[in-house]
């Protein structure tokens, strides 16, 4: 099946990509998905060197893209300064919309470059004052926000859509639930409704950006008691640590 192409959005930490390896090797394993003949990863890797080299990139948002040419694909990369951390670390407002995405498709879980749903539900987020949006499939599951991966908090228990409901196997995502693992947290990959959403003691999103950065307010309501708030800050500081221990930092 055809798609005009695939992409990667990585963070840049004193020079260095944040799993790297992640993220190219699932650029890699979804190429057959969408009609595109297979890089080689050290040509990926040397692509994604060169321009941290030649624009002497130190904390930067990193966009690694594969154009469909119908033949050998073509390597787009494109560097930006990061903005919006520190609201970010504050806290994010959520819009949960009841727009639903068929889950079934060949393309589910593949970042293409076909974003126009996504990219819909977050405008209208951003143009009612959210920093975000959230989703469901058409069986009623939460799924993820449209630049992000879901956590929430209940009973002092870590749980997050499972990826049959059709959410993106995020690289931050499995970072942080290895994380968990390693904490003795209690982390579920489980069926998610809007109801179990709204009862939640606390919620956290993921992505290569912003790491894991907690959810203040969803739709109108205040969210997160002490323990989630807590535990929110625990899970932070332990992927900032992996951050310092790949990257360097510190």
């Amino acid at each position: 099946m055809a798609a005009d192409g695939l992409f990667e959005t990585m963070r840049v930490y004193n020079g260095c990509v944040f799993a790297l390896d992640a993220h190219l090797q699932r650029m890699i394993s979804a190429c057959p998905v969408v009609g595109i003949r297979p890089p080689e990863e050290g040509l990926l890797r040397l692509a994604v060197r060169s321009i941290i080299t030649e624009k002497n990139l130190k904390d930067a948002r990193l966009r690694l893209r594969l154009l469909n040419t119908g033949r050998c694909a073509q390597i787009v990369i494109t560097a930006q300064k990061l903005a919006g951390l520190k609201k970010a670390s504050k806290g994010l407002a959520v819009l949960f919309v009841g727009t639903k995405r068929m889950q079934a498709g060949i393309l589910t879980g593949v970042k293409t470059l076909n974003r126009r749903f996504y990219e819909g539900i977050f405008k209208k987020a951003k143009g009612l004052g959210y920093d975000e949006g959230i989703f469901l499939n058409t069986h009623g599951e939460v799924v993820e926000g449209t630049r992000t991966n879901i956590f929430m908090i209940k009973d002092k228990e870590v749980s997050t859509p499972r990826l049959s409901s059709g959410c993106l196997p995020g690289v931050t995502r499995r970072i942080v639930m290895a994380l968990l693992a390693g904490m003795k947290i209690p982390c579920r990959e489980k069926r998610i409704l809007p109801g179990e959403l709204f009862g939640a003691d606390g919620m956290f999103l993921t992505n290569s950006i912003i790491g894991a950065a907690p959810v203040v307010r969803l739709n109108k309501n205040t969210i997160g008691d002490g323990y989630s708030q807590y535990l929110i800050k625990r899970i932070i500081s332990a992927y900032k640590k992996e951050v310092e221990k790949k990257c360097g930092l510190g």
